[in-house]
């Protein structure tokens, strides 16, 4: 009841979500929520971002290349993946 789940697409640039490190590649996540893609600065998808194929009803990208944040001891770090988009995706909804 008004939960959306969103599920990060994975990191292997694969036509399908990645089925051995993401439950959005599970025939039980097809209706139930978002996958989340990683874009670039300019917008575009992420070479490294997995597509839908044929497992999602609805495919969102949001940043997800070169995302600065909080590493170990409070120091910043670089770092990429649909990880960091599923998150951002999370707050637009």
């Amino acid at each position: 009841a008004g939960i959306v789940m969103v599920f990060a697409a994975g990191n292997d640039g694969a036509a399908e979500p990645d089925a051995s490190s993401t439950f959005a590649a599970t025939p039980a996540a097809k209706g139930v929520g978002l996958i989340a893609g990683a874009s670039t600065a300019s917008g575009g998808l992420a070479g490294f971002s997995n597509r839908a194929g044929s497992t999602a009803d609805v495919f969102v990208v949001a940043p997800g290349s070169n995302v600065t944040t909080t590493g170990a001891g409070s120091a910043t770090v670089t770092v990429s993946g649909t990880s960091f988009s599923a998150p951002m995706v999370v707050g637009a909804v």
